[in-house]
């Protein structure tokens, strides 16, 4: 299995390369190493490997918490809080209604799943977004309005809304036997004690690590294991605690109160998302089946650029008072369209769960990506020095 699992990463990172080499981002060569290797494909990939998927993909999705986690500093969300909050949520929200009440009119989805596809589909990529924005930082295009670190801030706060609205969704989902009462009260109060034992956990993090110093590579080890712990909290306590928020929350707060170690583990944890991108998009490629991509292509296309619409619409309400131009907001609408990691990450979710409709829905999210990280990745770096200026 070692020899399957070696192979399939070099034949991941050559596609990822050549595909950079033609200036499209290496995420969609390694979906396309996914579905070649996988059962679509020449069903090279060992299906032990593929039964371990939904756990491999969660150690990604943690990895994405926690670095999204470690790029947004209290003084700068109180700089840009206000926009920034609503790049985060606007967009997604009116994006994920228009996809839902097009799913529930022509593909006769149940609400419940429309929205869950919805959701899925709507949020902007940060692995996509982040890296352009700190560039533009340092170049300073666009800094005296503070673009770039809005657009981070949002990005990183859309992802945020998105992982703790799906969760509460996919709880609604699997728990329809409940009151309603009930489980609209467990999702505050999840959302709530899952920030207390982040931050509490936080704390402890910091208090423990001054007083033993040991190396940075030790102490990724012990977050990660600290997170992927908390990830499964809701199944190890009876009290609703979102693990999503206290992984988040507890990143928040070494970057409050310990920001130098906080930089540190931020640099360790962009080397661990090599590898975790890596198992993360070749497994989704893996995962998907042509013939339903073959089979809703078309439609799902629709539902996307519709999508994109509103997520167009959202954007430009978000950034009513900041006094941007027509060209910086059109920078603004071209840098939140590329999609690719939450696709990746909660796409196949909704199938491992036996939910309808699951197959379609990995195959529209991987569809989304395909057609809008190119796309957005291309558009930000041609409209970036041609809409913003120093």
């Amino acid at each position: 299995m070692l020899f399957n699992i070696a192979l399939v990463a070099t034949v991941a990172l050559i596609f990822y390369m050549l595909f950079e080499l033609i200036k499209i981002p290496g995420i969609i060569g390694m979906i396309l190493a996914g579905i070649l290797l996988g059962p679509s494909g020449f069903n090279f990939i060992l299906p032990d490997v593929l039964k371990f998927s939904t756990d491999l993909r969660s150690i990604a999705l943690i990895v994405i918490l926690i670095r999204v986690s470690f790029s947004l500093k209290r003084s700068e969300m109180y700089l840009i809080g206000p926009v920034a909050i609503k790049m985060g949520i606007i967009p997604v929200v009116i994006e994920a209604s228009c996809i839902a009440l097009l799913a529930v009119y022509f593909l006769h989805l149940t609400p419940l799943v429309a929205l869950i596809m919805g959701l899925i589909i709507s949020s902007v990529s940060p692995a996509i977004v982040v890296p352009h924005m700190m560039d533009l930082k340092e170049k300073i295009n666009g800094s005296q309005k503070h673009i770039p670190t809005i657009l981070l801030a949002g990005a990183a706060l859309d992802n945020i809304f998105v992982i703790t609205i799906f969760n509460a969704l996919i709880q609604l989902y699997l728990n329809q036997n409940e009151h309603i009462s009930i489980l609209l009260l467990k999702i505050p109060l999840g959302i709530l004690l899952g920030a207390i034992l982040g931050i509490m956990l936080g704390y402890l993090f910091i208090k423990f690590f001054k007083k033993y110093h040991v190396r940075d590579t030790k102490k990724v080890i012990v977050f990660l294991a600290i997170a992927i712990v908390l990830f499964k909290i809701e199944t190890i306590i009876p009290v609703p605690t979102s693990g999503l928020i206290a992984i988040m929350a507890m990143g928040f707060i070494i970057l409050e109160k310990y920001e130098i170690l906080a930089h540190r583990l931020s640099l360790k944890f962009n080397k661990v998302w090599v590898i975790a991108e890596i198992i993360l998009f070749v497994l989704v490629g893996a995962q998907l089946n042509l013939n339903s991509l073959l089979g809703v292509w078309s439609f799902g296309l629709l539902l996307i650029c519709l999508g994109l619409v509103g997520r167009s619409l959202g954007i430009l309400l978000s950034l009513r008072g900041q006094k941007l131009n027509c060209t910086e907001n059109t920078f603004c609408v071209i840098a939140f369209t590329p999609k690719a990691t939450i696709q990746a990450a909660l796409g196949a979710i909704p199938l491992s769960l036996g939910i309808p409709h699951g197959d379609m829905i990995l195959a529209i999210s991987v569809l989304s990506i395909i057609v809008t990280a190119p796309l957005g990745a291309l558009g930000i770096k041609w409209s970036s020095k041609r809409l913003l200026k120093a």
